[in-house]
């Protein structure tokens, strides 16, 4: 999709140079679009206050946490505190260098759509039509001492799982890191049993569980992307093709995330110490974070702007901001 031109105001900030076209009505439409998650009167003073900034609200939004209610907020507002945040191209890619950091855990998944990718879903024994992700931050991985009624694929989600970027600005690359989880494919149990270093597990009548699982490594990851051939959009509808089960949730991404969207050798990975290779086909990765009930409430809030920098930055360096999903 073509890129879509930003704001008058936003390249000004930034570039100290008036841009020769006028704001894009498609633009406009997508600032006005709200967020899936509604904030709370302590949330938006809190942050407020932590940032010194103030957030233009509407009538119908001061009215509402007059009341005692919660709020959506629009795009454009929350594009607006960046701008008033950032003044200048460096610091706003330092400041999506300094929010990941901050704002931890952040959650990834990416996705592989090619032939070969498909062809490895067929051996799973359900849900063969949708995709599992290939890296995952954090670790997600089966392990039979995880099985529950509620979770009766025993699925372990790691709890220090680690996230950063770093811009290279003059390259048109942003760079993600993290401690994750590599898809290394769809193994019997019995044998992912040896490779995590458990005992087989031998039952009277049966020879061992011989039903194939998604294992996943515990590796260092790398992720360069050529933000110049890639889309983002805030807050996706989640894709029906993906199989989220070794994953943040869908829900998470839609409400507090973005993707990014990239073709063919647009996105180099690096695991561990292995070289690094391009990615063929279709790449789509997903960033978000779940609230954490226990937190400081303003960190959902500035998350939220934080993924608006994200935006903004690949924006900014060559990339072009699809419509925002509603």
């Amino acid at each position: 999709m073509a890129n879509l031109p930003r704001s008058k105001g936003f390249v000004q900030r930034l570039t100290g140079q008036t841009p020769p076209w006028p704001r894009s009505i498609a633009r406009e439409r997508d600032d006005k679009t709200s967020t899936k998650y509604a904030f709370d009167l302590e949330e938006i003073e809190r942050f407020q206050t932590k940032m010194g900034v103030k957030i233009d609200l509407d009538r119908e939004q001061v009215a509402a946490l007059e009341d005692g209610s919660r709020t959506t907020l629009q795009i454009g507002q929350i594009g607006e505190i960046v701008r008033s945040l950032c003044t200048t191209p460096k610091s706003l890619f330092r400041f999506v260098e300094s929010g990941a950091a901050e704002l931890q855990p952040i959650s990834l998944s990416l996705f592989v759509l090619n032939e070969d990718t498909w062809r490895l879903m067929q051996k799973k024994k359900d849900h063969k039509t949708n995709m599992l992700p290939m890296l995952t931050v954090p670790w997600f991985r089966w392990e039979p001492a995880a099985k529950t009624k509620m979770n009766p694929l025993g699925i372990r989600r790691d709890t220090h799982g680690t996230f950063g970027v770093s811009m290279l600005e003059d390259k048109s690359r942003i760079v993600f890191t993290g401690n994750g989880g590599d898809f290394a494919g769809l193994i019997e149990g019995r044998v992912v049993r040896r490779l995590i270093g458990l005992r087989p597990m031998f039952l009277p009548g049966t020879i061992g569980e011989r039903e194939k699982v998604p294992h996943y490594e515990s590796q260092l990851l790398r992720i360069t992307i050529d933000s110049s051939e890639s889309d983002c959009a805030l807050y996706p509808i989640p894709d029906k093709k993906f199989d989220f089960r070794f994953s943040e949730s869908p829900k998470v991404f839609h409400e507090h995330g973005l993707r990014i969207d990239c073709v063919n050798d647009s996105v180099h990975l690096q695991v561990g110490t292995r070289a690094e290779t391009a990615l063929r086909g279709e790449t789509k990765i997903l960033i978000g974070r779940s609230p954490i009930p226990a937190e400081n409430s303003a960190s959902t809030l500035a998350f939220h702007v934080w993924l608006s920098a994200v935006e903004q930055a690949m924006a900014l360096t060559g990339g072009g901001p699809k419509p925002v999903s509603s």
